[in-house]
């Protein structure tokens, strides 16, 4: 007999990559329950799911979290927005320290707090160099979640440490938000290049409607371009975005704030691959009914069927 299982989980799903380098997950528990607490491992097998708890793990996650695995699948380094940890369980060498300021400092025992925060990209031609892109949060003054004003990367060097990695370059900026707008401090999605080997980051930005992308190729991060599209400006960033596993589409979800809102936004967007350029934007007003200021989106594997959930309804 077969079975499908839907998941659906506050926190972000690395998007797919091909070979296994997606096979593992971690999810944690909060500190602050009394102990033990830990975390649950999701190990992905073909068409089987498998999950190991493991308790007292040397850290927490809140909403940023990341993962990468060889191609058998077997985990190289996974980090929780604040620190990256080895396939060891063990802190990656020059691996503490990400994110630096004041609410990093206020969830050091949680895990970062930005959901779609952080992500890791594989140098297209390199079985040891990584790219680790994420968000140094803001709280917003309108209460509805976190912004940014600058992406920065951190390079992992996977040969170094007997196998076990070592962070090379960390905190790096690349680019300063305030000025051509600010960032979602979250939302960090990416998708191959149309030749196969490349890669396009996106991140969107929250008081005027745009995208920042970021091309990572055999040469390393390149410089970044800026494109404005539509007419509605988002004033918070919470929320989750998604490429279908084909490139073809972008979606971005904002579940809103459930104390004043009825509606929340789905955008989509047709992508090019060739020129990483969004087009034929699309804005649907879905009903809340009930739910909260959290939510995602997902696309089905073969980039058909776009899956909305809200605190209470998918």
């Amino acid at each position: 007999m077969k079975y499908t299982y839907f998941i659906l989980l506050n926190i972000y799903l690395p998007f797919l990559f091909s070979q296994h380098q997606c096979n593992t997950w971690h999810t944690g528990y909060d500190p602050t329950i009394p102990q033990p607490y830990g975390i649950t491992k999701w190990k992905f097998q073909g068409d089987s799911l498998y999950l190991t708890y493991q308790t007292d793990n040397p850290i927490s996650f809140d909403g940023a979290y990341a993962s990468i695995s060889n191609t058998q699948g077997n985990l190289l380094f996974y980090v929780n927005g604040l620190v990256i940890m080895n396939q060891a369980q063990d802190t990656m060498q020059n691996g503490i320290g990400l994110n630096p300021g004041n609410l990093a400092n206020s969830y050091q025992t949680l895990g970062y707090p930005m959901i779609q925060g952080v992500l890791i990209i594989p140098n297209p031609l390199s079985n040891g160099i990584y790219y680790l892109f994420h968000t140094p949060g803001v709280e917003s003054n309108l209460g509805l979640g976190y912004y940014t004003d600058k992406l920065l990367y951190s390079v992992v060097d996977m040969d170094l440490e007997n196998g076990l990695g070592a962070v090379t370059a960390k905190n790096q900026v690349l680019i300063q938000g305030f000025q051509q707008g600010y960032m979602a401090a979250g939302q960090l999605v990416a998708t191959k290049h149309a030749n196969g080997q490349d890669w396009w980051v996106l991140i969107p930005k929250v008081t005027m409607n745009g995208f920042y992308k970021v091309l990572v190729t055999t040469n390393g991060i390149e410089s970044y371009t800026l494109q404005n599209i539509g007419t509605y400006t988002p004033t918070y960033s919470n929320g989750q975005a998604t490429f279908s596993p084909d490139g073809s589409h972008y979606a971005r979800f904002f579940p809103g704030n459930h104390a004043t809102d009825s509606l929340a936004p789905l955008f989509l967007y047709d992508f090019d691959r060739c020129t990483g350029l969004l087009s034929n934007e699309k804005i649907i007003q879905l009903p809340l009914e009930g739910g909260a200021s959290v939510g995602g989106c997902a696309i089905s594997p073969n980039s058909r069927y776009l899956y909305v959930s809200t605190y209470k309804r998918v």
